[in-house]
Parts: C-alpha cells; sequence; structure tokens
C-alpha cells in the first residue's frame, strides 16, 4: 500500500480528491407525485348485487310434470298422425304463452301438403284441436 501524501513545507498543500456530490440543483428539486395509474377500490355499496341463477324447476323444465302434459297421450296422437301420412309435426311455445302445433298432411293432388296450424293454452287444447281438423280433413 502506498505511503498517503504530507504536507513537507509552508505553503504546500495535500492533495484531495473531489468529492462526488450530486449537484445542487438535484438537490433542491421538488418531489414528484408517484402515479400507479390504478383507481382506488370502489366502495363495497356501489358494486352490483351477485348474479343468482334461477332452478330448472322455477323455468319450467325438469321436476315433476304438470298435470297438463300427463293429459296427453302422444303416442295415440302421433299414430294418428302417421295414419293419415302426416309428414311434418312440429309443437312451439310462444313466448306470449300457449302452445302452437304445425303439421302437413298430404292431399290428392301429388307434392302438395295441407298445413294445420293450430294455437291453443296448453298441449292438451292444442292436441285435441289439431285431431279435430285432421278428422275434418280425413272426412272430405
Amino acid at each position: 500500500m502506498p505511503a498517503p501524501l504530507t504536507a513537507s513545507g509552508p505553503g504546500s498543500q495535500v492533495y484531495q480528491p473531489p468529492r462526488l456530490q450530486a449537484p445542487l440543483a438535484q438537490a433542491q428539486a421538488p418531489t414528484r407525485p408517484m402515479v400507479r395509474l390504478q383507481s382506488p377500490d370502489e366502495p363495497p355499496a356501489s358494486r352490483p348485487a351477485p348474479l343468482v341463477m334461477p332452478t330448472p324447476e322455477q323455468l319450467g323444465l325438469g321436476g315433476t310434470p304438470t298435470a297438463r302434459s300427463l293429459a296427453v297421450d302422444w303416442v295415440a296422437v302421433h299414430r294418428r298422425l302417421d295414419s293419415l301420412g302426416c309428414s311434418c309435426f312440429q309443437m312451439e311455445h310462444p313466448a306470449d304463452g300457449g302452445c302452437r302445433i304445425i303439421c302437413l298432411l298430404p292431399t290428392s293432388r301429388a307434392g302438395q301438403n295441407h298445413r294445420i296450424d293450430v294455437l291453443a293454452a296448453g298441449p292438451p287444447e292444442a292436441v285435441q284441436a289439431l285431431l279435430l281438423r285432421t278428422a275434418a280433413l280425413a272426412r272430405k
């Protein structure tokens, strides 16, 4: 290790390396606010209520069948329509309620069908009206 330098005479000075100091302008600069780019959490009262899914029974699906749907003998209905040559059978439940049944029965002309469209309060009533109309067509 080298020996430190010492002053040997009058007026001589000892060399000291410059100290590393921050410039004065930086040392006195005001601090800037911290930005996190994230909004604060919402208060719990303003959050929406959690979503609750209705049960299948509340939507009319599954569960026990209603007395109305038990009143229709679907096997007998389809046998009757098959015996008449029914080429299409469709049942709908419109949004405004009720039951709509549409079926196509052949006519005496090739390539043409009778379209029977029945709208009733429920499936039993719609099936009954459909069978009455098909019986009237079969008599013709």
